[in-house]
């Protein structure tokens, strides 16, 4: 298998036509690669990448469901991610999980969120910080201010650089804000 690295880049002068990318070390511009579907006939084509169809379709119903949280329809996005989630695609679980997870959590279902927060720390990549920070409004929200910066001392010891985030910051001054008022 080839080995593929993805970076930002700055402006490529063909905004019209975007989302655009180059393919190194050859320097050929694509244009409109907008979608999963697009993006995985480049990695089969030009990078001879082949990409599981279960993990396409996970990540276009994954897709479907953050569009569906957005314009707040949270039972539709929950059924998208619990879709997705059947496929049992390697590479998206903790990214399902944890959108799940949150959506369950606006929906008031806290056994839901808590569930799905556990399993999406559970299969998180190093840096991926999202899971706990599911599992920390779950606590909040219960008010167990203790569970919560449990959680936060577990994110910061696996993830020390999230120390210096802005959200770190926010939550760890509500945390000691709100334990005092307690």
């Amino acid at each position: 298998m080839s080995e593929v690295e993805a970076e930002g880049c700055g402006c490529l002068g063909n905004c019209g036509n975007g989302p655009n990318m180059v393919i190194l070390p050859d320097e050929t511009i694509l244009s409109h690669v907008g979608t999963v579907a697009k993006m995985t006939n480049v990695l089969s084509t030009r990078c001879n990448i082949s990409i599981d169809s279960d993990l396409v379709t996970a990540t276009q119903l994954r897709l479907a469901g953050n569009s569906a949280a957005r314009t707040g329809d949270l039972s539709l996005a929950e059924e998208k991610y619990t879709e997705a989630l059947e496929l049992k695609a390697d590479g998206s679980l903790h990214l399902l999980f944890s959108n799940r997870s949150g959506v369950r959590l606006r929906m008031g279902d806290v056994r839901g969120a808590l569930s799905d927060a556990l399993v999406a720390i559970q299969h998180s990549p190093l840096g991926y910080t999202t899971g706990y920070l599911r599992l920390i409004d779950v606590y909040y929200l219960e008010k167990d201010y203790r569970g919560a910066a449990d959680v936060l001392d577990e994110l910061v010891e696996r993830n020390p650089e999230f120390k210096t985030s802005s959200d770190y910051k926010v939550i760890s001054n509500q945390l000691r804000m709100d334990s005092k008022t307690k």
